[in-house]
């Protein structure tokens, strides 16, 4: 919040103080506050993210076999994940918080999971087979998606 401003032809490392923002703009006060961002936190309340997604769905259902399929088409966009409270979330520029969007940390563009269930019901004539190979249910579940982003 209290960065210190570069001034062309006078900025050097040893009047980084006098050029801190809050100096600047109020020189009787300013160097009250700790520079640097080391003593003070800017925190907004304005940020926003935004998702857009397409879900698809496929059922069938029958007396021996179920299956269900769901596919994810999506994007998220944020200026920062989430740190908690004001836990070390930064900006490249504190004045333009704008600057710093583009996709989320946990930003899946495409997501697929499946699930079935099929139950064994055969006809056997000898009743030790028919113990055996009937009231089975198979039930694989399967999932995949992309990775996160690297950045």
């Amino acid at each position: 919040m209290n960065d210190d401003v570069y001034i062309p032809g006078s900025s050097t490392t040893g009047n980084d103080s006098a050029r801190f923002a809050l100096t600047l703009a109020n020189p009787t006060w300013g160097p009250y506050y700790s520079g640097g961002g080391s003593g003070s936190n800017l925190v907004l309340t304005g940020a926003n993210s935004s998702y857009e997604g397409l879900v698809t769905t496929v059922n069938h259902r029958s007396a021996n076999f179920v299956f269900t399929a769901n596919y994810t088409w999506s994007h998220c966009i944020d200026i920062e994940d989430s740190q908690g409270d004001t836990e070390s979330t930064t900006f490249q520029n504190p004045l333009d918080p704008k600057g710093d969007e583009g996709n989320c940390g946990f930003d899946y563009r495409h997501v697929f999971s499946s699930s079935m269930v099929a139950s064994s019901h055969f006809s056997f004539s000898n009743r030790l087979l028919s113990t055996a190979f009937n009231n089975w249910q198979l039930s694989p579940l399967f999932h995949i998606q992309d990775g996160t982003p690297i950045y």
